[in-house]
């Protein structure tokens, strides 16, 4: 075959799986369209399906909102997926990895699933009486960066639409009992065999259900060293029980007793763990695809004694001009180091790049974090747009 490798999937995670093999010898495709940012970085694109999967043996998944069932009636015998196909389909909803935390012994929030052939007010009112205003409908498939989650707070109306926009894309819904807690965590890695390869325990600072920051090491934060050691048992466990030698990301919630709270895993590389190709010898996309292709994994070796990574977030739906974008590229020169995904259309909140950076303490983090923002917002111009 003439690549080495196919993504399916052309977005920014894409991008940086393919830039990544390159780096390492292999030739990669994407199946997607010719304007997503992996053919903007030159990437060979095929938007067949069918046509994409002659193009190379090992098929690699930038999501995992893929139609298992279709792609597994396009496979031949001699294309290998990574991680397998039965992990994504396993645990592509939610519902099912609510199953898998009971079955390995792991503490989630406590959750009810809607009748959707039903009445939603009175599945609402049921819950309602339960949970109290204090809830979270979540849509089993399909949800990310906040798209497919709902926060309840006694206003029926708004929640109904949602239950209805999940039951016209025949999807489940279910609600989540809030958790009281003071942060989310989220713990990025891969096991192989019996080796694994866990970055720290990473702060991840969310705004209304998308990635704001991601800062690290946890520990070196205010968390409990002893809650790292614990999700990376956690990690391992969900690893061995899927059978799951890729990267992955397990997002947390730490409660005001200390304790660890799974809330959900997606089987791929993950945007909490952008900051590891700055603040690591091993970057995530680079460590999946060495996994991947059979590759020896040196050893993970921080670059710095703090890291952190700042999302930017789109704007309405104007284009950056090619002055603000020349602008902000000098400015990310001086002390960081910025990822522009060169995406065709702008929408709000929209994760458009990324902003890596290192610092020696906390304090230098934390001055680090605002200078970002403050770059990010001149990117912009009215900052108070976006949030």
């Amino acid at each position: 075959m003439e690549f080495d490798a196919l993504i399916l999937g052309g977005g920014q995670l894409s991008k940086m799986l393919a830039e990544a093999g390159k780096s390492l010898g292999r030739e990669i495709a994407y199946w997607g369209k010719a304007e997503d940012p992996c053919g903007q970085a030159g990437f060979k694109v095929e938007p067949s399906l069918e046509k994409a999967l002659h193009l190379a043996p090992l098929v690699l998944f930038e999501n995992e909102f893929v139609d298992a069932e279709n792609l597994s009636k396009h496979l031949r015998a001699d294309h290998r997926c990574f991680p397998d196909l039965k992990v994504i389909a396993a645990v592509q909803d939610k519902l099912n990895q609510k199953k898998l935390w009971d079955k390995i012994g792991l503490k989630h929030p406590e959750y009810r699933i809607l009748d959707s052939a039903g009445d939603f007010r009175k599945s609402l009112a049921e819950i309602q009486n339960e949970f109290g205003d204090d809830f979270v409908l979540k849509w089993s498939r399909l949800g990310y960066d906040g798209y497919g989650t709902y926060f309840f707070s006694g206003d029926f109306d708004p929640a109904i639409e949602f239950c209805q926009r999940a039951h016209s894309k025949n999807i489940p819904i279910y609600a989540e009992r809030k958790i009281n807690f003071v942060k989310e965590v989220s713990l990025v890695g891969a096991c192989k065999g019996e080796e694994s390869y866990f970055y720290p325990l990473i702060w991840s600072v969310q705004d209304h259900g998308i990635c704001r920051q991601a800062l690290g090491p946890a520990i070196g934060l205010g968390i409990d060293s002893s809650l790292e050691v614990q999700a990376f048992e956690i990690g391992k466990s969900i690893a061995g029980s899927l059978s799951l030698e890729a990267v992955f990301a397990v997002e947390m919630f730490v409660d005001q007793s200390n304790q660890l709270w799974i809330n959900e895993l997606a089987p791929r590389v993950h945007n909490t763990a952008h900051f590891s190709m700055t603040a690591y010898n091993v970057g995530q996309f680079e460590l999946h695809m060495r996994l991947a292709f059979g590759l020896e994994i040196p050893k993970l070796e921080a670059r710095s004694k703090f890291w952190g990574m700042l999302n930017i977030l789109g704007k309405g739906d104007s284009k950056i001009s090619s002055e603000r974008l020349e602008n902000f590229q000098k400015q990310t020169a001086n002390g960081f180091e910025y990822f522009w995904y060169a995406k065709e259309q702008v929408r709000p909140r929209r994760k458009m790049g990324h902003i890596n950076f290192l610092a020696a303490s906390e304090l230098e983090l934390n001055h680090q974090c605002e200078r970002a923002e403050k770059i990010e917002k001149e990117l912009w111009g009215n900052w108070n747009d976006i949030i």
